[in-house]
């Protein structure tokens, strides 16, 4: 075990008994306990001693142990809209690997001159379509619905790594580029992200002021270009450092054996 998880696997408990034994919310008992649990989650899900998933399924097993909420009140989250929007996109993701849609369309994008030879233009390609999509479709809708056609393309550019390092640093900068790039797309335009709606309704609340679509995207817009181009040259130097090698030699085969799938 890593020395990271060692230490987090103890400091973890150590801080939420601490926490536990003296108050710093004395006047508030379900306050001062969820801040205890509190700690020890964060701990742990950045020091991950036992798998992040896991950890997620002890906090409502934590709030109903210490009474802050009930057993229906706990669990409910894990039947929101969201994660069944990603249950959802995961199902589709895998129906799409079944029958083979997930890696036509990598193939189609492997085929497209202005694509095709270089990892790198692959990337470019999908941070801009990620974040194009971003700026009309919420940020989670977005993502879930490039991370199948990614996952497809990343089939076939790691059957051409050769050294394990290399996949995992490839599969890792196309996954993130994705949602970093719908993130940022989120806030180019007013329905990009619901948060922005939010703010142009607060605005108008107490500012008195309604701010229109077009001077959103105007400052919107501003933020979201450099920060692109940020996050793709960021990703593109995370691409070299993970030892990928940029240029794909064997286009022809890698179609091929999409076709074969």
């Amino acid at each position: 075990m890593e020395t990271r998880k060692i230490v987090g696997f103890f400091l973890g408990p150590s801080c939420f008994i601490f926490i536990f034994l003296f108050p710093l919310l004395p006047s508030n008992p379900v306050a001062h306990h969820l801040l205890a649990i509190f700690f020890l989650i964060v701990i742990w899900w950045i020091c991950e001693p036992i798998p992040i998933p896991i950890t997620a399924l002890l906090i409502p097993v934590f709030l109903i142990i210490f009474q802050i909420t009930s057993p229906q009140e706990a669990f409910a989250p894990f039947a929101h809209p969201i994660i069944m929007l990603f249950l959802g996109s995961f199902i589709l993701a895998e129906a799409m690997h079944f029958h083979g849609l997930d890696q036509k369309l990598a193939s189609f994008l492997l085929s497209r001159p202005a694509l095709s030879g270089r990892k790198s233009r692959l990337l470019l390609a999908v941070v801009l379509v990620s974040a194009g999509l971003s700026l009309w479709v919420s940020n989670t809708a977005t993502t879930a619905m490039m991370f199948p056609i990614v996952l497809g393309l990343l089939r076939s550019l790691q059957n051409l790594s050769a050294s394990a390092k290399a996949k995992a640093s490839l599969g890792m900068v196309f996954l993130l580029s994705t949602a970093y790039a719908a993130s940022i797309g989120g806030i180019g335009t007013p329905i990009g992200s619901p948060p922005n709606l939010i703010a142009i309704g607060m605005i108008d609340k107490f500012l008195h002021y309604q701010m229109t679509f077009f001077q959103w995207m105007i400052i919107g817009l501003t933020i979201f270009i450099p920060m692109i181009l940020i996050l793709y040259i960021f990703m593109k130097f995370q691409l070299k450092r993970g030892g990928v090698v940029d240029q794909i030699e064997d286009d022809e085969n890698c179609s091929l054996c999409f076709r074969r799938g």
